[in-house]
């Protein structure tokens, strides 16, 4: 979807409605066998999605849901009543995609597949913010890989930096990469001091 959108108050809302309905019994225990599954209200059909802050009416939202819109009864009451809404359009933007190797000693160039990573956020956030697309390798899987062969490490999580703690609607096209990379190989220099040394003549 192009839109996303979230509670004002999120504790406000428990996630269920009390209806009151008025009509035939036949017709609301037909009503009653069908409602097994959870009501769900779409952004755009019973739910507005232009971007904004809003009360929603749930009373009319409830009307105009499938439901309850072709069972011949009518909805008389919703508790809670309102429920408050922002909404705001998604936006897609493209971030190169950088690995943290920080302690990590490489050989030859390191490759990063895709390059870059899609993500979805709010409009009205991603004017504002500065961010970075960066692949974690676990020390997992760093450890399997052997020094001085280059290698893939597949399933790399991405993390997405700065983004301000408060962040909604965020969206990732691609959630984990493959690196590729070598490690160097360990090399070490060692001076001994006072080593015995025989001196022998071979005789021809």
């Amino acid at each position: 979807s192009g839109v996303a959108f979230r509670l004002t108050d999120p504790e406000a809302w428990t996630g269920t409605l009390e209806l009151e309905l008025a009509g035939p019994t036949g017709l609301i225990d037909a009503l009653r066998g069908r409602s097994g599954d959870p009501v769900v209200l779409a952004l755009g059909s019973e739910l507005p999605a232009e971007p904004g802050s809003r009360s929603i009416d749930l009373l009319d939202a409830i009307r105009r849901d499938e439901l309850f819109a072709d069972s011949g009864l009518t909805v008389r009451r919703v508790t809670p009543r309102l429920l408050d809404l922002q909404t705001d359009r998604l936006e897609l933007l493209s971030l190169p995609t950088e690995v943290d190797l920080e302690g990590v000693a490489t050989a030859g160039p390191v490759t990063i597949e895709p390059a870059e990573i899609g993500v979805r956020l709010p409009a009205s956030i991603a004017r504002d913010l500065d961010l970075r697309a960066i692949a974690r390798i676990p020390p997992g899987k760093l450890a399997e890989v052997r020094p001085g062969r280059r290698q893939d490490i597949s399933q790399v999580p991405i993390e997405i930096a700065g983004l301000p703690d408060d962040v909604w609607g965020l969206r990732l096209v691609d959630t984990r990469v493959v690196v590729t990379l070598a490690l160097r190989v360990r090399t070490e220099n060692l001076t001994l001091r006072e080593v015995p040394v025989r001196l022998s003549q071979v005789l021809r």
